[in-house]
């Protein structure tokens, strides 16, 4: 009986091995697919990375130019090394009020820059709007700015662009940032201009 039991049992199992044996090495050659292409692909960040920091210390060695800091990153612009670059052109651009180059890394700057300082991106891009002459639209990007130390300095650009057509509105930002500064040049600043508002 016990037997019988047991033999019942084998067959089943050698029905249900051979009816999913297909599946099951399926599955698993799946899995095996899936880590090799994982082995494979770190494997190739890490030689990219490799190359990338090898041709970026090559650039600064020699003192790379413009064109050929933007050659290396259409090369190497999704690694670590060509954040670094991307970062040295808008540093450049800024010292040098190339807002050409500015707003042709801008795009690139934004889609490898971190995300935890997404912010400092608002702020260069509302930056770039407000220096072709399109206010609204760096009004409204500057408001995305909520986290410090940047807040405060956003608060005294909004303050500056609603002077021109908002002076309430203006006086309610310089309001704002006089309760966060700290005693110095630009809460004294700030007092005066609440000051000339409130007197105007």
């Amino acid at each position: 009986m016990e037997e019988d039991k047991l033999l019942r049992f084998h067959e089943r199992l050698k029905d249900f091995i051979q009816k999913y044996l297909t599946l099951l090495l399926n599955i698993v050659l799946f899995f095996v697919i899936i880590i090799v292409l994982a082995l494979g692909w770190m494997y190739y960040q890490k030689t990219k990375e490799k190359k990338a920091y090898q041709a970026f210390f090559e650039l600064i060695h020699k003192g790379g130019s413009v064109k050929e800091w933007n050659e290396f990153i259409n090369k190497y612009g999704s690694t670590q090394a060509g954040l670094q670059a991307t970062l040295l052109l808008w540093e450049n651009a800024l010292k040098f009020n190339n807002l050409q180059e500015l707003e042709k890394q801008f795009p690139h700057l934004k889609k490898v820059y971190p995300r935890p300082l997404k912010e400092n991106l608002y702020y260069a891009e509302a930056k770039l709007y407000e220096n072709k002459g399109n206010l609204a639209e760096a009004e409204r990007i500057y408001k995305k700015i909520k986290e410090e130390p940047l807040r405060k300095i956003v608060l005294l650009d909004l303050a500056r662009i609603s002077l021109k057509r908002n002076k309430a509105e203006a006086l309610k930002y310089l309001e704002e940032v006089s309760k966060k500064l700290e005693d110095g040049y630009f809460k004294a600043w700030t007092l005066y201009k609440m000051q000339n508002l409130k007197g105007s």
